[in-house]
């Protein structure tokens, strides 16, 4: 008697719960693109340096992810488009384009429907990686 009790007032909160429960079909959106990259803690001017990263795409065709970087020591900020490799997109950085202190950095992904994904996310380009850049030995 007592069981049949909790499970009358337990299916009657389930009930209410449902009742007042907003419709899930309408709050189901469909996933937002995101980047992931894991930023290295330095990189060595006299070697091939590769920076990855991965992303997960949600709804949409991906256009292209393209990286934005310079140096501390370059005024003008180089547009380079990653090559999709193995599961992520990467670009080779040659010594030649690690001349300065730092490397500062951001990706940007583009959909076909004109959607933009930057990493760091919170105003890259005023706010991108910044990775030390360690010198060659002499």
């Amino acid at each position: 008697m007592i069981i049949n009790l909790l499970e009358c007032i337990c299916l009657c909160l389930l009930v209410l719960l449902n009742a007042f429960a907003p419709d899930s079909t309408a709050s189901i959106k469909p996933p937002q693109p995101r980047l992931f990259h894991i930023a290295p803690k330095s990189i060595p001017a006299n070697s091939v340096t590769t920076l990855a990263c991965v992303i997960e795409h949600g709804e949409g065709t991906l256009k292209g992810i393209k990286i934005f970087l310079h140096t501390d020591q370059e005024e003008f900020i180089k547009e380079i488009p990653l090559t999709y490799h193995r599961g992520a997109y990467v670009v080779k950085l040659i010594p030649e384009m690690l001349q300065g202190k730092f490397l500062l950095y951001f990706f940007l992904a583009e959909f076909n429907d004109g959607r933009l994904v930057a990493l760091p996310s919170e105003n890259p380009g005023a706010k991108p990686y910044r990775v030390p850049i360690l010198a060659a030995p002499k």
